[in-house]
């Protein structure tokens, strides 16, 4: 990481707290800088620059008016030296920067000066005779350092015969990615030209050993270094940006190119031109601009190395295959596809009887390193979260090896990760997707319209709900399910996670026994790709709730097959399954989109009651108006016909925390329940041979035709209720009081969430 350079201090000031005008500034630098608004209004934030007492001793930032002021107040008890001062003595000493200014190298030196200062005034009084004074010793102390730091980065401040202040800057740089064993590290800059007398014995023999090709294990051996050891001397190198990290390079490897790849064609950058430079071979003439994007652009999903040289003729280029290769990886050009082996059998009694290959069998794959059979070492690797490099440098077998031993173990598949979408990137969808979803005259609907604001737009030229869009009349179809087939049971879920908060909801889910269904977002997946394991693991649904959280009514066709089929591409990933259930963002669903969800095997989730927990943290919301909501909820539980549905989300740790105090209200009344099951599905929650199926036929926990059907505002029950409402796919006919209700809460919806 290249360091750009230490901030900028705007101001240096001395604050204390009076006992008649309460906190004020002593002293500053430049003059007037605070005290006469210059830079931040003081008043505003007096309060947190002298706190309350469990934030003395800990550095503390305000953002303000585009400043960032970090401190570490302090206060001192003594009842004979302060009994003026109320038997205490509070002061902060504060540095100002710009708020989007990169500070960390400055939070030591503001804690060390904070320790400094308090020592000072316990040994000799400097802080307090000063106050009392017209002296201006701590005002000499802040000139000092504010002319020193912002000049040489350092200074020396002599403060009387014992005491001197000296203080120096030194860049931080984040926390190195964990090496594993598999890594081949790749040096940056001549190490064995830095490399002198004092460095660590450790360091010094990990480095000499570092050439591209060797991966961490191989360096342990060859050094003869503890692995762990290994590790840490390359974090160390690469904490300092000495070592980059890359794979083994292996003919059997599969790249694949990032959106980045337009930065070759930058001429600007250098970069393509950089490449060209390096990846030829010695005393060969530079490669062609135009070859080199061709290499790079010909990396593609499921195509080896040794195919891709094939394709693109590099043996008569005069170029090394493995510089390309990892100049590609180390600039962010091209990734790198790994191979999972999966074992689906998961019962562990079946696992136990494979029909594995005996030691008499011809089929026994001898690892050509250790002499030894490679099963049953293999096994433990065999859950889908281990690729080939990592298996292999641990059991010291070639790819081949490997794969002859996985083809001859029953029910091992195999799965390439690590090709989603880049955050930010358009979402294109597989050929493989858009052949699922057969030709239909549905899907020549328009998309509705996204205003700034968030607002969905009605499309339909007729200004009627044509297309059964819940978003506009709250229309639903039979294949929607909104509520539980019993009335004692009540489905339970959460959306937009999985986020490291959702642990502490597993955690509380656990003790009380209770399952739900999680409709996760696919870019969270990828993120917290272990938290969905343990929802899984325990027994809780899991079902799609787009990649990006985009509302479907208003995006193409394909848009909607790459939404939901990426996210269940990442889900399959890490679980292994896919799910049936799915629900649309914001509940934003029409005819179109059902048919589109139908045709890959997905069944609508709705609601019949939205705890609107969201809001809590966007406004319109408290947790005491939640509570009394699903108070309301548990109330009116037992004479529902059918059992509700309730929306909550694991988003932060606000809604988390609503939903851990407002469960225990609801489960008394109700059985509490994941959608699925509430829905009465006997045959599982995700797709397999006999459930998988493209007709639009949901009949169990789905809005019968005859069934009233109704969006109900924030804290009411679903019933239901005697009269025509909004049927399936059809208007009401006639007045009926539910209509404005549904025309109330959508006005409250939007009102609160995007125009306050």
């Amino acid at each position: 990481m290249e360091f750009q350079g230490f901030p900028r201090i705007h101001s240096i000031f001395y604050s204390v707290f009076d006992i008649i005008k309460g906190t004020v500034v002593k002293h500053q630098v430049p003059e007037a800088s605070i005290t006469n608004k210059t830079l931040i209004d003081f008043e505003a934030i007096s309060e947190y620059v002298i706190p309350k007492k469990p934030l003395y001793k800990r550095l503390v930032t305000i953002c303000t008016n585009g400043y960032k002021v970090m401190g570490c107040p302090v206060v001192l008890h003594d009842h004979e030296k302060y009994q003026h001062l109320r038997n205490e003595f509070r002061f902060n000493l504060c540095f100002v920067f710009e708020q989007d200014a990169e500070t960390s190298s400055y939070e030591a030196i503001v804690r060390k000066l904070s320790r400094v200062f308090e020592g000072l005034e316990l040994e000799c009084n400097f802080l307090s005779q000063d106050v009392n004074s017209e002296l201006q010793t701590v005002q000499n102390v802040i000139e000092q350092l504010f002319e020193d730091l912002n000049s040489y980065c350092e200074c020396q401040i002599p403060i009387n015969t014992f005491n001197t202040i000296n203080l120096k800057l030194f860049p931080t740089y984040p926390n190195p990615q964990t090496v594993h064993d598999y890594h081949v590290p790749v040096c940056t800059v001549d190490i064995k030209k830095m490399m002198n007398s004092n460095w660590d014995i450790t360091v010094q023999k990990v480095a000499n050993l570092i050439d591209g090709i060797n991966h961490v294990k191989r360096i342990s051996e060859l050094a003869n270094v503890k692995p762990q050891w290994t590790r840490q001397s390359l974090e160390h190198m690469m904490y300092y940006g000495c070592v980059l990290l890359t794979d083994i390079f292996q003919y059997s490897n599969i790249y694949a190119v990032k959106p980045e790849i337009t930065r070759l064609f930058d001429h600007k950058s250098g970069l393509v031109q950089e490449c060209a430079k390096y990846i030829v071979l010695p005393n060969v003439p530079e490669i062609s601009i135009e070859r080199v994007y061709a290499l790079y652009c010909g990396f593609k999903y499921g195509l080896t190395v040794k195919d891709w040289m094939e394709e693109q003729q590099v043996a008569s280029l005069h170029v090394d295959e493995r510089r390309i290769i990892s100049f590609g990886v180390i600039k962010g050009l091209i990734y790198r596809v790994h191979k999972y082996p999966i074992l689906t059998t998961t019962n562990e009694s079946e696992v136990a009887m494979l029909s594995l290959p005996s030691s008499a069998s011809d089929e026994v794959i001898i690892n050509k390193n250790t002499g030894m059979p490679i099963y049953p070492d293999i096994i433990p690797f065999l859950d889908g979260k281990h690729h080939y490099d990592e298996i292999c440098t641990a059991l010291e077998c070639s790819p081949q090896e490997l794969d002859e031993q996985l083809l001859a173990i029953p029910n091992t598949k195999f799965q390439w990760k690590n090709t989603y979408p880049v955050d930010g990137s358009t979402l294109e969808p597989k050929p493989e997707w858009l052949a699922l979803v057969k030709d239909d005259p549905i899907l020549k609907v328009t998309p509705n319209t996204l205003t700034p604001d968030g607002i969905i737009q009605n499309a339909d030229p007729s200004g009627n709900n044509t297309y059964c869009n819940w978003s506009w009349g709250g229309c639903v179809k039979p294949t929607d399910i909104v509520t539980c087939v019993d009335p004692k049971v009540w489905g339970t879920s959460f959306d937009d996670g999985p986020y490291e908060v959702t642990k502490d909801l597993l955690a509380y889910l656990k003790t009380i026994n209770v399952k739900v269904t999680f409709f996760v977002v696919g870019k969270q997946v990828i993120n917290n790709p272990e938290i969905l394991r343990q929802a899984y693991d325990e027994g809780h649904e899991i079902g799609i709730h787009t990649w990006d959280h985009k509302e479907l009514t208003t995006v193409s066709n394909e848009m909607v097959i790459s939404e939901l089929k990426w996210t269940e591409l990442a889900i399959q990933d890490v679980l292994g399954v896919v799910p049936r259930l799915m629900r649309p963002p914001r509940g934003d669903i029409d005819d179109r989109v059902r048919y589109i969800a139908q045709q890959l095997g997905y069944v609508p989730a709705m609601w019949s009651v939205d705890s609107q927990d969201w809001r809590i943290t966007a406004g319109g919301q408290t947790e005491a108006m939640l509570l009394a909501n699903v108070t309301q909820w548990a109330k009116e539980a037992p004479t529902l016909k059918q059992g509700g549905n309730s929306l909550m989300h694991d988003l932060n740790s606000v809604t988390v925390g609503a939903a851990i105090k407002a469960l225990p209200i609801l489960h008394p009344h109700v059985q509490l329940s994941p959608v699925g099951t509430c829905a009465g599905w006997k045959n599982g929650s995700y797709q397999t041979a006999t459930n998988a199926s493209t007709s639009a036929s949901v009949s169990s926990g789905a809005a019968s035709p005859s069934s009233s059907v109704h969006v109900t505002p924030a804290g009411a029950v679903a019933r239901d209720p005697t009269g025509t409402t909004l049927t399936s796919g059809s208007p009401a006919v006639g007045f009926n009081p539910m209509i404005l209700t549904f025309v109330f809460n959508v006005f409250y919806f939007y009102y609160y969430y995007y125009l306050q």
